[in-house]
């Protein structure tokens, strides 16, 4: 399928919306449990699951994501929690336990959503979120964002609700920012590239999770990304999109809302 990507995908998302399934790596306890959806540990423990992005991505570009947690029903027996993580060396890592299968890869940008107090990382007593780099601990100078809630007034997420997490990167600002149901709950500025990554761009992306002794049934729910690519598309030397729809991704149209008038093209 030949296409003007530019044009695509403005009339995508002004006319359209559609559903994706995203292409990761799963490893470990991790499985797709329906379209968008993966569990990455049952309430066992023991268990660390990631999923990973096939491809890396440019920090150069900006990218937004959106997806829903879920942390699990166990709260004081309740552990370990969820990241959602950037990091160059591999898309099939993962580390069990208190490191919330990203300990120990470096170099690394962490959301860290933590359910458990370990008082060796000096993680406060509510279920927390912070940014990381190269380690889940909080005691040192690779903790960028202090410890909070996760959820805003609340102590505790393990309550099997589903929470609504955003996170955005500005490379022109130099901002990443994450919002939990709608609540700004961090914000770093700083040259993440070139002070985390030590210059190189490009990175793969995903969620990573772990229990230990104390364990829960932990997911996560993509619903929107900029940083998919649908179709696998490449440029061609005559400004040309080839985009091949051959892949797992799915788009689903709907005109409900679509003028009479409306022009479009596929």
């Amino acid at each position: 399928m030949l296409c003007n990507k530019s044009r695509f995908f403005f009339l995508l998302l002004l006319l359209f919306s559609f559903s994706i399934r995203a292409q990761f790596v799963i490893n470990g306890s991790a499985k797709l449990l329906a379209d968008g959806e993966y569990q990455l540990t049952a309430a066992q423990g023991g268990k660390v699951g990631t999923i990973w992005s096939e491809q890396k991505i440019s920090l150069n570009d900006p990218f937004e994501i959106e997806l829903e947690l879920y942390f699990g029903t166990k709260d004081g027996n309740g552990a370990d929690g969820i990241t959602f993580s950037l990091q160059p060396k591999s898309n099939t890592v993962g580390v069990p336990g208190g490191g919330l299968g990203i300990g120990g890869i470096s170099p690394s940008l962490i959301t860290e959503m933590d359910t458990y107090r370990n008082g060796s990382y000096g993680d406060p007593g509510y279920d927390h979120i912070a940014l990381v780099k190269n380690t889940v601990d909080h005691r040192g100078a690779d903790n960028l964002v202090t410890p909070t809630q996760i959820v805003q007034g609340k102590n505790n997420v393990e309550d099997g609700g589903w929470y609504n997490f955003k996170a955005t990167w500005d490379p022109t600002n130099q901002v990443y920012q994450v919002f939990v149901n709608g609540i700004q709950r961090l914000s770093y500025e700083g040259d993440v590239i070139n002070e985390v990554f030590k210059g190189d761009p490009n990175v793969f992306w995903g969620f990573t999770s772990s229990t230990g002794g104390l364990n829960n049934d932990q997911r996560v729910r993509i619903i929107n990304t900029t940083i998919i690519d649908l179709f696998n598309c490449t440029e061609t030397p005559n400004n040309k999109t080839f985009c091949d729809a051959s892949g797992p991704a799915t788009v689903t149209f709907d005109f409900s809302n679509v003028q009479a008038d409306a022009t479009y093209e596929w």
